[in-house]
């Protein structure tokens, strides 16, 4: 804004009255003002097309990370809250009521929401000295079941099975940490008793995809539990959640029944990438509006330098696409070139932003050349009006006034 305040103010407060009444003033046509009002149509055209390749590859981000699998179950599952209520302690009367519902499918009670991530707790493996700080989730009977996860050796936590309580399930990133290869029955030492490990599930995403897949214990335990994990099928939702709420009011009758989606929860992990995508396509799009009327005034101003060519050209047999494609090619040059400058840019900006995910989306070269597309489509209709108009106009109206 400010520069374009200034150029005008400094050009207009540097004529001289006296040359400019004996018409002998110069002219702002070529030379450096020429190269200055193209080198803005250049920046402002290189800042919206960084802009628009920005806001493209963000947003594509954003869908990479909520539609990716996380290796388990997010769609279709309530999480209940219970910490601080009495279901806590009552947890396998609360989940054998909410089975005799036809649209549940599964339930479990679980320490943290899967997805966002699990805290590191000391565990004992042999051949370790010192205990090792891993993540460790707690559950109960039907994880597997619950999040669908793919158990590709053992069993998972058997309600008939009393000993089962004094167990751990361990995905395959934690085979790495083992030094015996040999998983089962190997006896991880958790407070004061060793626990065999009964299980193992293929590596699934328990936190947030900025970071890899760590290695995980999954044990059985009364204490930890935060949440109960329903697994309901699809269809009539809002009758489930009504199913599930009365019964919940069976167990806590003055406590509310707050509970929510999974997968709700987890997309609001990604809520900063979707708010920087609005920002930054709110931006685009100004900065796209500012470069065409940069683009307009130019062509404007140059046809107006120009019209006694065009007219001569008109009376000398050129008809009227030849005068539109000699306007209109000069600032398809431009737009060109403020792509050649912005597609490297936008690229290495783009590459350090997603440097940020462990998991990300390729940048394919398609988004550049759709981009590019549309700034000469964009281009060629900001300037196609002025230069129809200039072509259309009556050759010897214009040459008379000389």
């Amino acid at each position: 804004g400010v520069v374009a305040g200034l150029y005008p103010a400094i050009l207009l407060s540097g004529y001289q009255p006296v040359k400019i009444l004996k018409a002998t003033g110069t002219s702002s046509t070529g030379g450096f003002a020429a190269l200055f009002r193209k080198s803005l149509v250049v920046l402002q055209f290189t800042i919206s097309v960084v802009l628009v390749i920005s806001t493209i590859i963000i947003f594509q981000q954003h869908q990479f990370l909520t539609e990716k699998s996380l290796g388990f179950a997010k769609d279709e599952i309530v999480m209940i809250p219970i910490q601080g209520t009495t279901i806590k302690q009552k947890r396998t009367d609360f989940k054998n009521e909410l089975k005799k519902n036809s649209q549940v499918v599964a339930a479990c009670a679980i320490s943290d929401i899967l997805g966002r991530d699990v805290p590191n707790r000391p565990f004992g493996i042999p051949g370790y000295d010192d205990r090792q700080d891993l993540p460790g989730l707690f559950t109960d009977h039907d994880f597997v079941r619950t999040f669908d996860v793919d158990l590709i050796g053992g069993r998972d936590f058997n309600e008939d099975n009393a000993n089962d309580v004094n167990t751990f399930i361990i995905n395959k990133a934690m085979l790495e940490v083992l030094k015996d290869k040999q998983w089962e029955n190997q006896p991880i030492q958790w407070g004061s008793q060793p626990h065999p490990i009964i299980g193992l599930v293929d590596d699934f995403h328990f936190a947030d995809l900025r970071q890899t897949v760590r290695p995980l214990f999954i044990g059985f335990a009364d204490s930890f539990l935060g949440y109960i994990a329903v697994r309901v099928r699809p269809g009539d939702v809002m009758a489930t959640i009504r199913a599930l709420d009365e019964t919940w009011r069976l167990f806590e009758p003055e406590r509310p029944f707050i509970p929510f989606f999974l997968n709700d929860e987890l997309n609001q992990i990604y809520k900063a990438e979707k708010n920087m995508g609005a920002v930054v396509s709110t931006f685009s799009g100004l900065a796209i509006v500012i470069a065409c009327l940069g683009l307009f005034g130019l062509a404007t101003y140059t046809v107006n330098l120009r019209v006694k060519e065009i007219g001569i050209r008109k009376v000398l047999g050129a008809a009227v696409h030849d005068i539109v494609g000699l306007i209109t090619k000069d600032f398809v040059v431009l737009v060109v070139v403020a792509n050649i400058i912005a597609w490297p840019l936008a690229w290495y900006v783009m590459d350090k932003w997603l440097g940020s995910f462990v998991y990300r989306t390729e940048i394919g070269w398609c988004i550049f050349a759709l981009v590019g597309a549309r700034t000469l489509i964009a281009a060629l209709l900001t300037t196609g009006f002025q230069s129809l108009k200039a072509a259309s106009m009556n050759p010897t109206e214009i040459i008379k006034e000389e």
